[in-house]
């Protein structure tokens, strides 16, 4: 189930990017956030996306405090286990 869940919050996650300009290709989990030059719209529609297709609000600052795309991918897996 984790793989899966890991492989689908990595689709919205490439979605958005692809949809606010960014190269997704090189997407990998100890890639600093930082690194994909998110601005406050690609922010929130990545939020946006994760509550559509998972069901789960998650605190913004938490998510987007996360140093790495797989420490995100983490916070978004618990969240979505625990609901």
């Amino acid at each position: 189930m984790r793989e899966t869940l890991d492989e689908e919050v990595e689709l919205e996650l490439r979605r958005v990017l692809e949809a606010s300009g960014v190269d997704p290709v090189d997407l990998r989990p100890d890639m600093p956030l930082a690194e994909l030059h998110l601005d406050s719209l690609d922010r929130l529609e990545l939020l946006q996306a994760i509550d559509d297709r998972f069901g789960v609000l998650i605190d913004p600052g938490r998510l987007l405090g996360a140093a790495t795309v797989g420490e995100a991918t983490e916070i978004i897996r618990r969240e979505v286990a625990r609901a």
